[in-house]
Parts: structure tokens; sequence; C-alpha cells
């Protein structure tokens, strides 16, 4: 062995009362951090997204794009933290996502939600729409476990409860 080259594992040995002090540095340091980490399972948050769901029975997709959703979308815009909609429409019905700005204080989104509900009812009196529902209780959060596999080879683990 060299003389020039620095071995760590060799001054470890022969410094046992500075590597032994380090370990406990260390392992005080980790059991410190532990403590101070955060106690949530999940961090709060805030959805800022409501689903409108409209009927109409017996309208055409057409019909509800032209009559419903259009109108609704555009009611929705004067929203104050508006920052887009998407709209489905089906024969007689029409499924619409209604997204706040990120920036949205999470104070404001439930009055949001209140003034969008308002616009919904203003908006049912004005068309032939049998009703809006709107859903802005996302309170689950859905997690999806995926697996990939190769070609005729079987999965190693199944699904829970089979």
């Amino acid at each position: 062995m060299s003389q020039g080259r620095f071995n760590l594992s060799a001054l470890a040995v022969r410094e046992r009362a500075i590597t032994l002090f380090l370990i406990i540095l260390i392992t005080v340091a980790g059991v410190l951090s532990f403590f101070e980490l955060g106690r949530a399972e999940d961090p709060p948050f805030t959805v800022k997204q409501m689903t409108i769901i409209s009927a109409w029975p017996g309208a055409t997709a057409q019909e509800m794009q032209d009559q419903v959703a259009e109108p609704l979308e555009k009611r929705l815009q004067e929203l104050r933290w508006y920052d887009r909609s998407e709209t489905y429409t089906r024969p007689g019905l029409a499924f619409t996502m209604l997204s706040l700005q990120d920036k949205t204080p999470p104070s404001q989104v439930q009055d949001e939600f209140y003034q969008a509900r308002k616009k919904l009812g203003d908006e049912s009196r004005k068309s032939a729409c049998r009703g809006h529902r709107a859903d802005d209780q996302r309170r689950v959060l859905r997690r999806d476990l995926c697996t990939a596999g190769a070609e005729g080879k079987r999965g190693a683990a199944a699904p829970a409860g089979s």
C-alpha cells in the first residue's frame, strides 16, 4: 500500500475516538430530525375543480352543446378566479369540469364554488334543462396500482382479496 494515497478506512480504524464521535453525532442528528418531521400522512391541500352534470332528457348532443353547455361556460367565465372549463356533451347530458386558477387562495375556493352554483341556478331558469348537479366534494384521493408484465409471464402479485 502506497503512502501517498488517502485511505478513509485506515483512518477510521486508527482514530477510533473521532470515528465514534462522528457516529454518535450523526445518529443524534438523525433522531432529532426524525422528530421534527411533519405528522400529517397526507399534506393539506385544496382541490380547485368542480364537476357539473347537466341533464335534459330527449335533447341531442348538439342541443346540449348550444343551449346548455355554451351559455353555462360563458356564465362561469365571470367567476373571479376562473381558469378554464372543459365540457363533454352526449344526448341528454353535458359534463363540465370547472377549474380555478392555481393561485386561488384556499380560503376563497368554497366561495367561488358557491358563486358558480348561483350561476347554475340562473342558467337552469333560462334553459329547458331539467337541472344541474355540481360536485366539488373531492375529499378522497384515488390511488391506483399499475403493474407491467412481460408477454407470456404471469404477474407475481395477485390483487388484494383474491
